[in-house]
């Protein structure tokens, strides 16, 4: 073996100049047709595709109570509820309710409120539809639908109090 490795050794010290240089050709070669990041286009650019958020995990004390506002209120469609955890389907983005904490993770105090300064957005049809019916239902409607330059938008929260944004685009 170590003969066999002094041998390849040899060989390669006396050809390092040679593979070197064939190294390097074939690396110019495969940065000729790459593209230039600084000269690439937007298509050419883009290899790696931006990422998709997948769901949203949302921590609540009564995991019924928060079914119900999303499935019932919101229009999610429970797809699993077993051991204190249900995952809800949306659209584009789905619901993932939790009973439970992570351990890394400081129990929340009643006082504070959960998910402020992070207000996940439902896209509807009907922003005040939804608001009415969500009133119905018993939800504490935040903010009333308000329209703006680029659609109407409203803020109600969750049993747990997160806030939640339902908005409609103008076309």
């Amino acid at each position: 073996m170590n003969k066999e490795r002094g041998v390849l050794l040899a060989v390669i010290a006396c050809t390092s100049g040679i593979c070197l240089t064939l190294a390097s050709a074939k690396v110019a070669q495969t940065l000729d047709s790459q593209p230039n990041p600084a000269t690439a286009t937007a298509s050419q650019a883009r290899a790696v595709s931006p990422p998709a958020v997948h769901h949203i995990l949302i921590e609540v004390s009564d995991l019924g109570k928060a079914i119900q506002f999303y499935e019932g209120g919101l229009g999610f469609t429970v797809m699993s509820n077993s051991g204190g955890f249900a995952t809800l389907k949306g659209k584009t983005v789905d619901i993932y309710l939790s009973v439970g904490h992570h351990a890394w993770e400081k129990e929340r105090s009643a006082a504070g409120q959960p998910g402020q300064g992070m207000y996940p957005h439902v896209l509807t049809d009907d922003v005040p539809a939804l608001v009415a019916k969500l009133k119905a239902a018993g939800y504490r409607i935040v903010d009333e639908p308000r329209t703006y330059s680029w659609g109407v938008e409203a803020f109600a929260a969750d049993p747990d109090g997160y806030v939640w944004a339902i908005v409609s685009m103008h076309e």
